[in-house]
C-alpha cells in the first residue's frame, strides 16, 4: 500500500478538526464549513481509499456534518480576516476543482463505447483507476511518458482496475502484508467478457509480493482476446491459472484464467482494457478505445455489484 490512503484520510480528519474546534464567527462560519465540505468531497472523489475502506469517503461526509453542528456552539475570533479569509477561499477552490474533474471524469465519453459483459463472477468489485482524466485514471498518465514509452503502452489508456471488497469495503484479510492470496480478488475466475478469438496469452511469469511490480513484464500473466475486430487485454493472472491457447475460438463467460498479481501490479487486481489490434511484438501498441462494463461506464470509486 502507498502512502496516499493514509495521507489523505489525515488531511481530511485535520479538516474536520479545524472545522470542530476552531469554528470562526460569523457569516465566516458557513463559508468555512462549505470549504471544508468542498474539500473533503474533492478528495473523496479523486483518491485511492484502498484504506482503511472504500467507504471512508462516506464516514467523512458524515463528520464533516456533525463537525459543522458542533461548531454552531463554539466560535474563534479571526485574528486576521484577511488571512482567514484567503485561507478558506483557496480551500474551496481546490475542493472545488477537484470536484469538476472528477464528475467530469466520470460522464461516459461520446461516440460508441465496446460493449463488455462482465469479466468476474458474482461480487462487489471497487474501481480503483478508470474514467476520462488522469487524477482518477492512472492509465492516461501514458501520455505523459517519452513518446517511444508512450507509443508501446498507450492501448491500455483506457483501462480500467477492478478489485473486489467485503460487506465492510474491505480489500484484503489479515495475514502477511506481501502475501497475495490475503486479497480478496486472488485467484478469483477471470471471464471472457466478449465472444472472440485467443491472440496472445502469457502464463508462466510469477506473482510478485504486494507491492513490488515486475517493471520488465508490465501486463504480467495475460489474456488477449480479438472480438469482432478490437483486442481485450485481461492482465495480471495468477501463474498457471491460464485455461487458453492461442488460436482458440471461446465463447463469453468462458473461463481464461485466475486473477493473480504478475506483472507491474501494486496489488492483485483485474486489469482489463480494449484496444485496436496491436502487433506481435508490441501488442499494446495501437490505438485505446473506451468501453462499458456490464452496462456501466465505470471510473474510480465506483462499485460494480455482479449478481
Amino acid at each position: 500500500m502507498t502512502y496516499l490512503p493514509l495521507i489523505q484520510t489525515i488531511f481530511c480528519l485535520l479538516l474536520i478538526l479545524w472545522l470542530a474546534f476552531r469554528p470562526f464567527a460569523g457569516r465566516w462560519r458557513w463559508v468555512q464549513a462549505g470549504a471544508v465540505g468542498l474539500a473533503i468531497a474533492g478528495v473523496g472523489l479523486v483518491g485511492m481509499w484502498q484504506w482503511p475502506s472504500v467507504h471512508a469517503p462516506w464516514v467523512m461526509g458524515g463528520l464533516w456534518a456533525l463537525a459543522a453542528l458542533f461548531g454552531l456552539r463554539r466560535s474563534v475570533r479571526n485574528r486576521s480576516r484577511l488571512l482567514a479569509g484567503g485561507a478558506v477561499l483557496a480551500l474551496a477552490g481546490i475542493g472545488a476543482g477537484l470536484v469538476v474533474v472528477a464528475l467530469d471524469g466520470r460522464r461516459a465519453p461520446e461516440g460508441t463505447l465496446a460493449d463488455l459483459a462482465p469479466p468476474l463472477p458474482e461480487g462487489v468489485y471497487w474501481v480503483a483507476n478508470g474514467g476520462r482524466h488522469t487524477l482518477i485514471n492512472a492509465h492516461l498518465a501514458v501520455a505523459r511518458l517519452p513518446a517511444d514509452r508512450a507509443e508501446r503502452w498507450r492501448g491500455q489508456m483506457h483501462g480500467v482496475d477492478l478489485v473486489a471488497i467485503d460487506d465492510l469495503g474491505r480489500r484484503k484479510t489479515e495475514g502477511q502484508a506481501e502475501d497475495p492470496s490475503r486479497y480478496l480478488i486472488y485467484g478469483r475466475p477471470v471471464l471472457a467478457p466478449c465472444a472472440g478469438r485467443v491472440v496472445a496469452t502469457e502464463a508462466a511469469l510469477p506473482d510478485m509480493p504486494v507491492s513490488q511490480m515486475d517493471i520488465e513484464f508490465p501486463l504480467g500473466n495475460h489474456v488477449i482476446l480479438d472480438c469482432g475486430g478490437l483486442w481485450v487485454v485481461l492482465a495480471h493472472l495468477r501463474p498457471g491459472s491460464i485455461e487458453v491457447s492461442e488460436g482458440q475460438e471461446v465463447g463469453q463467460g468462458a473461463p481464461l484464467g485466475e486473477v493473480g498479481n504478475s506483472g507491474r501490479s501494486s496489488e492483485p487486481h483485474l486489469h482489463i482494457h480494449v484496444q485496436e489490434p496491436g502487433l506481435p511484438d508490441s501488442p499494446v501498441a495501437a490505438a485505446p478505445r473506451w468501453m462499458r462494463i456490464a452496462g456501466q461506464f465505470l471510473a474510480r470509486g465506483h462499485l460494480l455489484r455482479l449478481r
